[in-house]
């Protein structure tokens, strides 16, 4: 389970949704596979107050959070973390908004129904070993 109360330990993930179920989903998916904390966050404040934190290792964002857009996350964090990767994890299709994420400098677009590369893509942008 998810707690956003503990500690940074192992991977600081930073999950950009307003879904608590897909949260959960990501969660699930990610935390069998490392040591990490997770943090959800809906909007751009609490996005900044996260790297006030501790810089995360890696932005899992939803491409539309109603008020604060995958691409408004993106772009926040590109302008001032250029470092920390950013990982779309969505339900939407759209190619030409894929291709937007990609060009604004993504790392990767992940469907929701395919959590399981996920998994693959934290490992390579943060460089977990096998």
């Amino acid at each position: 389970m998810m707690n956003n109360n503990e500690p940074a330990e192992g991977l600081r993930i930073v999950v950009v949704d307003d879904n608590p179920q897909d949260i959960e989903l990501i969660a699930e998916t990610l935390q069998p596979n490392f040591t990490c904390t997770i943090r959800a966050v809906t909007t751009r404040d609490a996005l900044l107050g996260e790297f006030q934190i501790a810089i995360p290792d890696v932005i899992v964002s939803d491409s539309n959070v109603p008020g604060f857009s995958g691409l408004m996350a993106l772009k926040v964090v590109s302008d001032l973390f250029p470092r920390v990767p950013f990982v779309f994890c969505s339900g939407s299709d759209s190619e030409e908004l894929q291709r937007q994420a990609m060009w604004c400098g993504a790392r990767a677009w992940v469907s929701k129904s395919d959590l399981a590369r996920l998994v693959t893509i934290v490992k390579e942008v943060c460089c977990v070993p096998e």
